[in-house]
């Protein structure tokens, strides 16, 4: 049995969205009121754990050099809002990220605001669901999380069973 062509690699979707945040952030100068980057994600799924990963940094395992046993996670301080000196990109209030958001699917994919801990103006008006990190460094997300239709009050199956030229 054989397989060709094959194609392997390793998918590093958190530094191409760090990436990506710092090439849009710096376009827009320092904007006086909350300011959202809303990057269009191609890469197909895109995982919380990339995303936590490119705004808070990356995860890495700490071993104790006198305890070899003694093994802890951390979370390396590379992210697009926090640096190894604190706070950095606090011009960007939140960053909206959704898996798959395209018009025919409003419906069913809500993006995320993810908020900056940091941000220099915080967002007040939250209608999307949300995620951010506490004071102890652990992921929360919102509660209420509605589906598309119900944010965009649409109908379920919108944009409907037909095509969307239907005679």
């Amino acid at each position: 049995m054989g397989l060709y062509p094959a194609i392997s690699g390793y998918d590093n979707t958190s530094a191409a969205l760090r990436s990506a945040l710092k090439e849009k952030a710096s376009k827009y100068g320092r904007p006086e009121c909350p300011f959202v980057l809303a990057p269009l994600v191609t890469s197909g799924h895109l995982a919380i754990e990339d995303v936590v990963g490119a705004l808070f940094g990356t995860e890495a395992v700490e071993v104790s050099g006198e305890d070899l046993e003694r093994v802890r996670p951390i979370r390396r301080r590379d992210g697009f809002w926090i640096s190894g000196d604190g706070f950095r990109g606090t011009r960007i209030s939140a960053v909206l990220l959704g898996d798959a958001v395209m018009p025919w699917t409003a419906a069913k994919a809500v993006p995320r605001l993810w908020l900056n801990p940091g941000a220099a103006h915080l967002l007040t008006r939250l209608d999307l669901p949300t995620a951010r990190l506490d004071v102890d460094g652990h992921l929360v997300l919102s509660a209420a999380e509605p589906s598309g239709a119900e944010l965009f009050e649409l109908q379920p199956d919108w944009p409907g069973p037909d095509g969307p030229f239907a005679a």
